[in-house]
């Protein structure tokens, strides 16, 4: 966002050569304002940062906010959507950049993704697969954890896996939080009340087996 405008972002970074001491680039966006809008209203930990996001078969987009520092209010984000099927959601905000790493860990449990049919010229415009009205406003509420899964990934010879990626979700409704192993490979995932699937993996080794908790 750019103002009170909003722009698609660049999502692979441009080569450019510089010869000179200094260089002036341009970069053109395409605006993010065409479609139908779609409300997603938001309540969770104050000044918690997160991604609101929606993807369907015809693209992805997403829109990284701060909510505000008031836990008890609704942020309402606006994203516009070009009709078809999308599934919208709101997570941990995602590190931007090739080199950018993994996600920090949430300390709340990111809900399931909605579904819902644009239609822009249809009655309603967006049809929603969730509890709520087609009125084109989805409602999000960020649960805090107040229990955690603690262990230490290691590898079959029993050596600690630092930088491991740990996930632990629901079975029965595929909800779940993520985090990553620290150098002595220890882990904390902040969850609420339930049962949970926990496994692990590191990129290009075989994942851990999934063990339930």
């Amino acid at each position: 966002s750019l103002g009170s405008n909003d722009f698609v972002g660049k999502q692979m970074p441009e080569r450019i050569s510089v010869a000179d001491a200094n260089k002036t680039y341009n970069i053109s966006l395409d605006s993010a304002n065409t479609g139908t809008a779609v409300i997603i209203s938001v309540k969770g930990p104050a000044s918690e940062p997160i991604d609101v996001f929606a993807s369907s078969p015809v693209g992805f987009k997403v829109k990284s906010v701060t909510l505000d520092g008031d836990a008890t209010n609704y942020d309402s984000i606006t994203l516009r959507l070009a009709d078809g099927n999308w599934m919208v959601g709101v997570g941990p905000q995602m590190p931007k950049g090739p080199m950018a790493g993994p996600p920090t860990t949430p300390t709340y449990i990111p809900p399931q993704p909605v579904n819902i049919v644009v239609q822009s010229g249809g009655n309603p415009t967006v049809v929603e697969a969730s509890d709520t009205a087609n009125d084109g406003t989805l409602k999000f509420t960020l649960t805090t954890a107040n229990k955690y899964i603690k262990g230490t990934v290691q590898d079959g010879a029993g050596k600690v896996m630092a930088n491991a990626q740990v996930y632990a979700y629901s079975p029965q409704g595929g909800s779940g939080t993520n985090g990553q192993s620290a150098t002595d490979g220890t882990f904390s995932l902040g969850v609420t009340d339930g049962s949970y699937i926990v496994g692990s993996f590191v990129p290009g080794m075989p994942p851990s087996k999934e063990v339930p908790v």
